[in-house]
């Protein structure tokens, strides 16, 4: 079994690794930016996450593409390449069929699905888990990962500010943390960690019958 990524341990969720490096890195002022994305997550969920123009934002959509390109991870894991349908995922993951058939297509468009027709068709992975990256996939559906478009390298836009600004080497150092983390978490990680999660969850619930 692939070793777990000590970061993704205590990271749970693609939203929980923005907010834990924040939480854990900035201090004093820098805490009211955590607050605030924290309470635009919480209360726009749909939305995801938005700051200054075109940055980091973890919508639905991305939330989907990830759950369901895990979900074929796991299945690899546990059956090599496997095909499935798009119905029968939609309804094992709770994501929406048509907004999945959607995400799908993108995924395969960038060469991470392959799909094969006929009664044994679908989808499934077009490359192996440990070689996609959840930064990869991350940028394909939200875009930049960087926290503030000033220091974005795919969707840059300039302040006026900017020559005297203070916190933009501050922003760069958040975007290159962030990127640090989702770029070194691969698929064949994170299936892993769900078969083991699955497995205290199983093991807990025969304890208690």
């Amino acid at each position: 079994m692939i070793p777990l990524s000590s970061q993704f341990v205590k990271i749970r969720d693609i939203r929980g690794f923005f907010f834990y490096f924040l939480q854990k890195t900035l201090t004093g002022s820098f805490k009211i930016f955590y607050t605030n994305i924290h309470y635009l997550l919480n209360h726009n969920s749909s939305e995801g996450i938005a700051v200054q123009g075109k940055t980091v934002r973890i919508t639905f959509k991305g939330d989907y593409a990830i759950k369901s390109l895990l979900f074929l991870a796991v299945k690899y894991h546990e059956e090599g390449e496997h095909y499935f349908q798009i119905s029968e995922i939609s309804r094992l993951q709770d994501i929406p069929e048509k907004f999945l058939e959607q995400i799908f297509l993108l995924l395969r468009k960038a060469g991470f699905l392959k799909s094969q027709r006929g009664m044994r068709g679908g989808f499934a992975l077009n490359r192996d888990p440990v070689e996609i990256s959840l930064g990869e996939v991350v940028r394909l559906i939200e875009g930049t990962i960087s926290p503030i478009a000033c220091v974005s390298q795919s969707a840059y836009q300039a302040c006026d500010f900017e020559p005297q600004c203070v916190l933009k080497p501050v922003w760069n150092r958040v975007r290159n943390a962030v990127s640090g983390i989702v770029d070194s978490v691969n698929f064949a990680e994170l299936a892993a960690d769900t078969l083991v999660r699955q497995k205290q969850k199983a093991e807990s619930l025969m304890y208690y019958i």
